[in-house]
């Protein structure tokens, strides 16, 4: 008896063909994806180790502050003994946070944008010496969509500059130097570069990467899903607070208009008492009945007053902990990537900029209920009043002091 002929296992070279052209197909929309996607994903984002994670929860926890939805702290992945000090401050107030990883100075994405920067300047500079009518025909216009896309549902995405690849052509046509580049200032003046030049006025990785690290909390917070009108705190890691933060705040908030954007809880480098303060003394004072005599290094007492009060902000610098409303993360997303002003300059000076230009509607705590701890190097970021190595200039320089931190004047808990 003849046996039947088994069926030949191998696919045919139709199939082999389609196979392959599916897999192609697959793996280059997810290298294009991957590509594109924001820099920094929630997902690869870990909460405070002291809390449930996240993972397979698409709901965040509770921020255990009464006005504040969700809390994202600004940290360097590498940095644990940052993240542990940040875990005992949480564990001490009852609170709960997302890290999310912030971008080294040492990243290719800091080089492809600094470079980004002197291709646009160099272009910017060449079309002004072929076209005498180029700085009359092309001022600075903010888009006229930013109040009305703030306040829709539409997703907005992460704006990145270029892809490496597009740049060595370009740069070697404009003759694009390696030369420090200097910072804008205002919506985007630019300045030519010397060596007197203050630090601060020098854009440097440290300022690059960290405008990489706060446009990317923002871009969670502008996109919140579903569209509820959430309230955003990004924290960085090197901080402490009041005690009594979650008190004070539940006070400062009924103070607040309803279309406000952003609420500077801490901040360096400018007087924010140059408004008046909106909150009243009297609820405020019963908080507390007296100011409290603070010691400071050195022998020095330092009055602070027991009350906070919230003032409409005047140029508020630092980073280190500030509240969005959903419509304010979206408006400072909005003008934070738009390419003529974005990756301009420090990212606190950029936000000092849209809060004294009448962009943003923002206030601020006087004094602050969260203050930088001025102990430790800062590896994403050098303004402020920071040397350019990232190195803080420490308390001789800015000095805020909380009433009853967590942390002591030495940084240990107390």
């Amino acid at each position: 008896m003849s046996k039947r002929a088994e069926p030949d296992p191998r696919p045919s070279k139709a199939t082999q063909l389609r196979n392959l052209g599916l897999f192609v197909l697959v793996f280059s929309t997810v290298l294009y994806g991957v590509a594109y996607l924001p820099l920094f994903d929630l997902r690869n984002s870990t909460t405070s180790s002291l809390w449930t994670k996240i993972a397979g929860n698409s709901s965040l926890p509770s921020s255990g502050i009464s006005v504040v939805d969700q809390i994202y702290v600004i940290s360097l992945k590498t940095r644990s003994d940052r993240r542990e000090q940040m875990d005992i401050l949480a564990g001490r107030l009852g609170l709960h946070w997302t890290y999310l990883d912030a971008v080294p100075a040492n990243d290719l994405v800091v080089e492809v944008t600094l470079n980004w920067v002197r291709e646009s300047r160099a272009r910017s500079a060449a079309a002004m010496t072929e076209n005498l009518t180029f700085i009359a025909t092309t001022d600075f216009q903010w888009p006229t969509d930013i109040d009305s896309l703030a306040l829709s549902n539409e997703y907005i995405s992460y704006w990145y500059p270029t892809d490496p690849a597009s740049l060595d052509d370009d740069l070697a046509l404009f003759n694009v130097s390696n030369s420090p580049i200097p910072v804008a200032t205002q919506n985007n003046n630019v300045t030519s570069y010397t060596a007197r030049l203050p630090d601060w006025m020098v854009l440097t990785e440290g300022r690059i990467a960290c405008w990489h690290s706060h446009l990317s909390a923002m871009h969670h917070a502008a996109n919140t899903p579903g569209g509820t009108p959430r309230s955003t705190l990004v924290l960085e890691d090197d901080i402490d607070m009041e005690q009594d933060i979650n008190t004070q705040l539940s006070q400062l908030w009924t103070y607040l208009p309803p279309d406000w954007d952003v609420v500077f809880l801490g901040h360096c480098w400018s007087n924010e008492t140059s408004y008046p303060a909106i909150s009243g003394p009297s609820e405020m004072a019963s908080l507390h009945n007296h100011s409290h005599a603070l010691s400071i290094p050195g022998d020095l007492k330092l009055d602070v007053p027991a009350s906070h009060h919230l003032h409409p902000s005047f140029a508020p610098k630092c980073t280190h902990a500030y509240v969005l409303s959903r419509k304010g993360a979206r408006k400072l997303l909005l003008h934070l990537r738009y390419p003529p002003f974005s990756f301009s300059r420090a990212i606190d000076q950029a936000m000092a900029w849209l809060v004294q230009s009448g962009r943003l509607k923002s206030f601020s705590v006087v004094p602050p209920l969260v203050v930088q701890r001025k102990l430790l190097k800062s590896d994403i970021k050098d303004e402020g009043g920071s040397s350019r190595n990232g190195t803080k200039s420490g308390l001789g320089m800015w000095k805020e002091y909380l009433v009853d931190g967590v942390f002591g004047e030495t940084g240990n808990v107390i």
